[in-house]
């Protein structure tokens, strides 16, 4: 998956849970400051990142993730590998 996919998932699902418009949400946007999420959204926004790419964050890695393109560097490295074909 590529980083600009991951970072289309994640937008979308911010806007949603948000109630954002997609625009409003970009690389550089933090969770807090500037999209509004308090300490609940966040963890039903992280919750919502582990299904969506079948992935486990500890609370140690999810203190660090505090802006978009910091999620999106986390999912990017976490996921496997895509074999060469």
């Amino acid at each position: 998956m590529r980083k600009s996919e991951i970072f289309i998932k994640i937008q979308n699902h911010t806007s949603e849970l948000l109630g954002l418009d997609k625009l409003d949400i970009e690389m550089d946007s933090d969770f807090r400051n500037d999209l509004g999420c308090d300490s609940l959204l966040m963890s039903e926004l992280l919750m919502e990142f582990e299904d969506q790419f079948e992935l486990q964050i500890s609370d140690i890695e999810a203190e660090g993730l505090s802006t978009v393109s910091s999620v999106v560097d986390y999912v990017l490295k976490s996921l496997p590998e895509s074999p060469s074909v």
